[in-house]
C-alpha cells in the first residue's frame, strides 16, 4: 500500500482522507477531497461509488456529493445557511437524509442524490437530526429531544409515521448489517436487540468510549470507532469485545467528526484535524 499525505494550508476545518485498513497502522492515509473550507462527515453510498459530505466551500455549510475517488464534487443542497449537515444515504442510493434549519428549526429533510428541492420529514421543533436509515430502507433513525431529553426515534421517509425507539436516552443509532440489533450511544456504546422496531432491554455494553464524543461505523462482525479530537481509529470485535488499533495519526488531537466504511469493508473514510486544517483520508484494501 502506498499512501501519501496531503496537507491543506489555511483550511480552518477539514478535508477528507481514506486508507486501506490492513497493516495501516503507522502509515499515512491517502488524501481524497481538498478544500480551503470546512469538509466533514463523509458517507459512502451503499454501492460504494459516491461519497456525500458536508462542506462550506460554497460559503455556507451544505451537502455535496463526489465520486468515490474524490473527483466530480457537486453541491446538492442550496439552503443558504446557517447549517445543512448529517448526510445519510438511503439504502437504494437515490436520496440523502440531512438536517437543516430551512424552516427556522433544525429538522430532518431528504433530497435527491443528484440535487433538487428538499422534502421535509420532521416538524417537531425539537432539533431533530438523522442518524441512519434502517436496513430495509423503510425508516430513518432520528436524534430528537421531543421527550425533553436526547432519545432515538424513527420516522418514515415521507414523514407519515414517527415512533420513539429508546426510553432511557440515546443517540447516533445504527442497525447491524443483518438489521437484528441496534447500536447506539447512551452513557457508553451499547447494542440492543430490535423487537418490533424498538430497542429491547438494557442492551449490551460494548465497553468502549464511556466519555467524550466519537464517530463509529458498523461492520459485519464489529465496529470501527474513533474519539473526537483523538489520534487512533480502532476496531471492536463483537464476538470477543477485543479492541484493536487500526490506524494512529502522527500527532494527537487529530481526528474530527466523520467515519464511514465502504460496503465491501475495504475502505474507511475519516476526517483529520490540524491547528488550521482538516483532511479527509482513505484507507483501502485493508482486509
Amino acid at each position: 500500500m502506498e499512501c501519501v499525505k496531503f496537507r491543506q494550508q489555511a483550511a480552518p476545518f477539514g478535508s477528507r482522507r481514506r486508507f486501506p485498513i490492513p497493516a495501516a497502522k503507522g502509515r499515512e492515509a491517502v488524501p481524497l477531497l481538498t478544500s480551503s473550507q470546512l469538509d466533514q462527515s463523509p458517507q459512502y453510498s451503499p454501492d460504494g461509488t459516491r461519497i456525500a459530505f458536508e462542506s462550506a466551500r460554497s460559503g455556507n455549510r451544505e451537502i455535496w456529493v463526489a465520486n468515490a475517488d474524490g473527483t466530480g464534487a457537486v453541491q446538492v443542497t442550496s439552503v443558504g445557511g446557517p447549517t445543512t449537515s448529517n448526510a445519510k444515504w438511503s439504502r437504494d442510493g437515490k436520496r440523502i437524509a440531512l438536517a437543516s434549519f430551512k424552516s427556522g428549526e433544525r429538522e430532518v429533510y431528504t433530497v435527491s442524490a443528484d440535487g433538487g428541492a428538499l422534502s421535509q420529514v420532521t416538524k417537531s421543533g425539537s432539533g431533530d437530526g438523522p442518524s441512519s436509515w434502517s436496513r430495509d430502507g423503510k425508516w430513518i433513525y432520528v436524534n430528537s429531544r421531543r421527550s425533553g431529553r436526547q432519545e432515538v426515534g424513527r420516522v418514515r421517509p415521507d414523514g407519515s409515521e414517527s415512533v420513539q425507539v429508546t426510553r432511557d436516552g440515546g443517540a447516533s443509532a445504527q442497525e447491524s448489517m443483518d438489521g437484528k440489533t441496534l447500536i447506539l450511544r447512551t452513557s457508553s456504546l451499547r447494542r440492543f436487540p430490535l423487537l418490533n422496531g424498538m430497542a429491547s432491554g438494557t442492551g449490551e455494553d460494548l465497553g468502549i468510549l464511556e466519555n467524550g464524543d466519537y464517530s463509529y461505523a458498523v461492520a459485519k462482525n464489529g465496529i470501527y470507532f474513533a474519539l473526537h479530537r483523538g489520534a487512533t481509529i480502532s476496531y471492536l470485535d463483537f464476538a470477543t469485545l477485543r479492541v484493536t488499533p487500526v490506524w494512529t495519526a502522527p500527532s494527537p488531537n487529530t481526528l474530527f467528526f466523520g467515519l464511514s466504511l465502504s460496503q465491501d469493508e475495504k475502505s474507511l473514510l475519516f476526517v483529520t484535524r490540524a491547528p488550521r486544517e482538516r483532511d479527509l483520508m482513505l484507507i483501502e484494501n485493508f482486509r
